[in-house]
Formats: C-alpha cells, sequence, structure tokens
C-alpha cells in the first residue's frame, strides 16, 4: 500500500464527487484503496516520481474545476485563476457532463500505458470519482430544481482574494472579479441573473424536489 498520497489526487477527488445542482460546494469521498492481491507487503516507488506523474494525470480532472468553478480551483491552489468567475450560462448540465465524460476518457487512456501500480491506483480513484460525478449529474438533473446562491458564491469568491494570508498582489484582482459577478463588464451577465435562469429554465418541469 502506498504510504503518501499526491496533494493534487486528494484535492481532485473533491472536485470530481461534485454533482452540478451545487456549482459552488464540494462534496468529498474516495473509493478505499484496492487490496494487494497477493497478500505480501509491497514496497512503494521513490515518492518523487510517481507523485510528479500523479500530479501530472490530475491536470486532466482540475481543468474542469478550473473551467467552471475557477474559484473553487483557486482555493485549491491552481494558479492564474483570480480574475474568473463561475460559468452559470446556458446548457451548463449538459456541458459540464460533457467535461466530466471527456476527462475520463482521458484518463482511461492514461491507464493505458501506465505501468507504475501506484499511479495506476491514483488513475483508477479519479475514473471511479469521474463516474460519481456523472451520476450525482444525472440524479440532480432528474429529481432536483437547482437552487443557487449567488450571494454565497459571490462572498466567498472575493473572500477567497482578500484573505490575510493572500499575497497583496492578487488581491487587486478581487475588484475585477465583482465586476464580472454584477455584470458591468462586456461579455459578462450577472451572476444574479444567470442564478436565477438556471432555476426557472428548470421550473417547467413538474414532479422537481
Amino acid at each position: 500500500m502506498k504510504q503518501k498520497k499526491s496533494l493534487a489526487l486528494r484535492l481532485v477527488t473533491i472536485m470530481l464527487a461534485v454533482s452540478i445542482g451545487a456549482p459552488a460546494g464540494f462534496a468529498a469521498g474516495a473509493p478505499n484503496p484496492p487490496a494487494n492481491p497477493s497478500g505480501k507487503p509491497s514496497t512503494p516507488p521513490a515518492p518523487g516520481a510517481w507523485i510528479a506523474r500523479s500530479n501530472e494525470y490530475a491536470q486532466i480532472p482540475l481543468k474542469v474545476l478550473a473551467k467552471f468553478n475557477p474559484e473553487g480551483a483557486g482555493q485549491i491552489g491552481v494558479e492564474g485563476l483570480d480574475r474568473e468567475i463561475i460559468d452559470l450560462k446556458p446548457q451548463l448540465t449538459a456541458r459540464f457532463r460533457k467535461a466530466v465524460d471527456d476527462a475520463k476518457l482521458a484518463l482511461q487512456e492514461k491507464m493505458k500505458t501506465e505501468k507504475e501500480p501506484a499511479v495506476r491506483q491514483d488513475l483508477e480513484i479519479l475514473i471511479d470519482s469521474s463516474d460519481d460525478a456523472a451520476k450525482g449529474i444525472e440524479l440532480t438533473e432528474k429529481y432536483l430544481l437547482p437552487y443557487i446562491s449567488a450571494s454565497k458564491i459571490a462572498y466567498q469568491g472575493i473572500r477567497a482574494l482578500l484573505d490575510d494570508q493572500v499575497e497583496a498582489a492578487r488581491r487587486p484582482a478581487a475588484l475585477v472579479r465583482l465586476k464580472r459577478y454584477a455584470g458591468m463588464e462586456p461579455g459578462y451577465t450577472p451572476l444574479t441573473q444567470l442564478a436565477m435562469d438556471r432555476t426557472r429554465e428548470r421550473m417547467k418541469i413538474s414532479g422537481l424536489l
């Protein structure tokens, strides 16, 4: 069994467990590592080598998070997203589902050539988490009327940049992000309007909780 797990793997596992019904929140969870079929203790490879490659594979689903929820991606260490804001544009569920499915296919392709057991285990966790995310999207779409708290999204997005632990050079991006939330920059619709639109377009479907 591995003695150490890649940081990116742990963070991406959280992302892939999210359902589109709560785009600003994350649900943690990952399957237990598979048992060693030989029953003999295994010697893990040098941590630096396999962790680096596992982190590289983890970038595949991290890009999904960065695209749809850059605020959340920024909070777990993805750089260059301080001015970006959550995607609540039309066809959100379908676009998110496709991105998750594409990420899963890419991970499965990596699995075909990856030989290191420790890295393969991480890939298995990522692929399983992709399945969990897809199922969450399916169930949310089938049963729930979405409610998106625009105020919570904006508060968390701004607070993440104005925290005392954040470098001062990053803080001006909070103003850019705020203007985008408010729809005050070209090409941006107010976050409140997008949140209402995503709820109202589902109100015509009867039986949703």
